[in-house]
């Protein structure tokens, strides 16, 4: 349902919950600097309002309406920035005293929005320097990951736009510079010009729909989004050291272009028998059977054309560890493929979709995702095309996998 130019209210209806969710997704293009802001006004925007102005007297609230929960993420998902809020709260047959509380939540969900607290008209200079503190801090910890610098490394490489490339909580150096009033600027940037997805998840009477439907701030909004991850012209290489007692090899693999939905399911199926979990053709390989790696494992990132190999691994293992992997993918340009093992992975991967279903949060986060990619809903094609992927497919997709960016972090203590 469209409630205004890009706009749209989505309803998934479940009968087996105890709870309802709603949740709303403000879409826009990535940068550095608009992830740092937005990052900041994840716990502005998701713990006071003007009429709760004390992240006491707001818990106070969501406690009066059955224990109501607020939260609020960030996603990167390829060029976008998504910031998402959502509220679950208790179904009114499950109240004691049959409450109707949905009404309620949602005004306080929309309150927090549309209404924060403000001083001046800008959000208060001292929780926001509260919270790039906490931010600056959050990001200096990710980093200590040898595995999350790895990964922003070869993303970093593998982009032609390297400004496309960063945390979804952006940088340090953004962060630094952001003053209260450019934060309020960003914030009304993005309930007024976002495109907007509100999914509402179990059962709602109509009294929800009207109240979404006559919200004002819920207007026409020209979003557009101009561009793509384009990966670089060049094969490229970085090496790093640092004192780390593991050392990280990232391999970033160029996917062929997405033409359909059928090649789509073949690059999914391919990412679970070559490299995800540890049925996998790498992890067997590598871990188990020449221990040259203390894990192996893929990423997939379908919007930047991307199958990233990483790996931790001892630095004496470097080469012999990546003329493995590119052992395997051309015994695969060969033909050799694992017909049981195809099998299971199918199998995993359909299952994995039908656990998924029973999850709200991941079922909303996954057609959000297909929504803004344009790609298809249709569940039941979905899951016929996975069952459908065979050997041959394998093989065809191997022969146009091409190495296009590669990130070793080397441990010195290792």
């Amino acid at each position: 349902m469209e409630l205004a130019k890009n706009v749209s209210l989505h309803y998934l209806q479940d009968q087996r919950t105890t709870t309802n969710i709603l949740t709303i997704y403000f879409t826009t293009k990535f940068t550095k600097e608009r992830a740092s802001k937005r990052a900041l006004l994840l716990n502005l925007i998701g713990s006071m309002t003007m009429d709760y102005p004390s992240r006491r007297r707001f818990e106070q609230r969501l406690a009066e309406l059955y224990g109501a929960e607020i939260t609020t993420n960030l996603h990167k998902k390829g060029i976008y920035h998504v910031f998402e809020i959502s509220l679950n709260l208790v179904k009114t047959k499950f109240t004691r005293e049959k409450l109707d509380l949905q009404n309620e939540g949602i005004q306080l969900l929309l309150s927090c929005l549309f209404d924060p607290f403000l001083v001046n008209e800008i959000f208060p200079e001292d929780l926001v320097e509260i919270e790039k503190i906490q931010l600056i801090r959050l990001l200096d910890s990710l980093l200590e990951d040898s595995f999350y610098r790895a990964s922003l490394g070869l993303q970093t490489l593998f982009l032609e736009d390297s400004n496309l490339a960063g945390s979804k909580f952006g940088s340090k150096e953004a962060v630094r510079k952001i003053a209260s009033a450019e934060l309020y600027q960003e914030y009304v940037r993005m309930v007024t010009e976002d495109r907007v997805d509100i999914f509402l998840h179990g059962e709602f009477p109509s009294t929800v729909f009207r109240y979404l439907e006559e919200c004002p701030s819920f207007s026409d909004r020209a979003f557009s989004i101009k561009g793509q991850l384009t990966p670089t012209k060049e094969i490229k290489m970085e090496k790093v050291s640092l004192p780390l007692h593991q050392s990280v090899l990232e391999l970033g693999y160029l996917l062929p272009m997405i033409q359909n939905e059928k090649m789509k399911a073949t690059i999914v199926v391919f990412h679970t028998y070559f490299g995800s979990g540890s049925d996998s053709i790498l992890f067997q390989e590598l871990r188990e059977k020449l221990g040259i790696a203390y894990t192996v494992a893929s990423d997939l990132d379908l919007q930047a054309r991307q199958l990233c190999i990483y790996m931790g691994i001892s630095s004496s293992n470097r080469e012999t560890a990546q003329k493995k992997v590119e052992e395997e993918i051309l015994k695969m340009n060969h033909g050799i493929i694992d017909e049981a093992l195809l099998k299971r992975s199918k199998e995993f991967l359909l299952r994995h979709y039908q656990v998924l279903k029973d999850n709200p949060y991941e079922m909303m986060d996954r057609t959000h995702t297909l929504l803004i990619d344009g790609l298809s809903l249709d569940d039941s094609k979905y899951q016929n095309d996975i069952a459908k992927v065979s050997p041959d497919d394998l093989q065809n997709l191997a022969r146009h996998l091409s190495l296009q960016a590669s990130y070793y972090l080397e441990g010195i203590e290792d």
